[in-house]
């Protein structure tokens, strides 16, 4: 698994994710060659990857061979994919098209990561003053209806549709970045949610980690609002409770030995390190060169701008 490289797929109408500076990773592509199995994406950074052909043949499908690909990255194009398996979701709509509810909206990116591009509109002068920043981009966005309620998130490997691991937790967010990556996660028992993510998982043939992420409305509701096709940032902290992710990840690849099907215990609030998480799950060598890596992205953006 190769974190904090992704490779950008551009699904075809909506354009880049501008906001998000992603690496030339072609040499190294040619450096691995066949040693490479998987790409996956941290929360920092774009969850889509590339659709170039001379690459395609080093990534394995997550789906089902007739399910269009670009779906499982196309926000909006999977709300309604879910909601057609009975799911409750936020009323959706287009920038462009008439409003579905009542303010207060959520803004999002059809192709974002981390709450990069998502914002909260709550009076017609935001909802005017975020048109005009979108601008001719319109087609890249689509709006929701404002939900409250708290998040509730699952941690997910599957292999070929089949739950293997799963870890379901209350998500809290860090008190500058209330729409970012978990601060703080407890992971709970929510039998509605594993019951009904394991029958979107096998709808998708899905294979591969993931982390879908709901709203548990006031009224008790659960409320579908995206699926993460890529490990989250949060599945190291996850893993400190029963769980083999990386194991089950290995086994969804074919590259390790089978796992037992395995749901994550409860346990109290902990806080999610990211960097503390992965030296502990992956060795401190795979964390330092993740260091390196940040460390080089932020030299190469200084020289370009200077």
């Amino acid at each position: 698994m190769i974190e904090r490289l992704v490779f950008h797929r551009v699904v075809p109408g909506l354009g880049p994710v501008d906001e998000i500076d992603t690496p030339d990773v072609a040499p190294l592509v040619g450096y691995l060659d066949e040693a490479l199995v998987d790409v996956q994406a941290e929360d920092q950074i774009a969850a889509a990857y590339t659709a170039r052909a001379a690459l395609d043949r080093f990534f394995p499908r997550r789906s089902r061979r007739d399910f269009d690909e670009n779906s499982l990255y196309d926000k909006q194009a999977m709300t309604t994919h879910v909601q057609r398996l009975g799911w409750r979701v936020p009323n959706t709509w287009m920038v462009d098209e008439e409003p579905a509810a009542p303010l207060p909206w959520v803004v999002k990116r059809r192709l974002g990561i981390g709450g990069i591009g998502l914002r909260v509109v709550n009076t017609p002068e935001e909802w005017a003053k975020a048109k005009a920043e979108i601008g001719s981009d319109a087609a890249s966005f689509f709006v929701q209806e404002f939900v409250p309620g708290h998040i509730v998130k699952i941690v997910a490997v599957a292999r070929n549709g089949t739950l293997v691991q799963t870890a379901t937790f209350r998500s809290q967010m860090h008190e500058n970045d209330p729409f970012g990556p978990s601060a703080r996660i407890e992971t709970i028992d929510d039998e509605e949610f594993t019951g009904k993510a394991a029958a979107l998982l096998s709808f998708l043939g899905y294979t591969g980690m993931c982390g879908i992420d709901c709203i548990r409305a006031q009224d008790g509701s659960l409320v579908f609002l995206e699926l993460n096709s890529r490990a989250p940032g949060s599945w190291a902290s996850a893993n400190r409770s029963g769980t083999d992710f990386v194991g089950a990840y290995l086994y969804a690849l074919d590259k390790g030995p089978a796992v037992a099907s395995t749901r994550a215990a409860p346990r109290p609030m902990i806080e999610v390190g990211t960097l503390r998480a992965h030296a502990l799950a992956l060795g401190w060598r795979w964390s330092a060169a993740t260091v390196l890596l940040r460390i080089h992205r932020l030299v190469a953006r200084l020289v370009k701008r200077s």
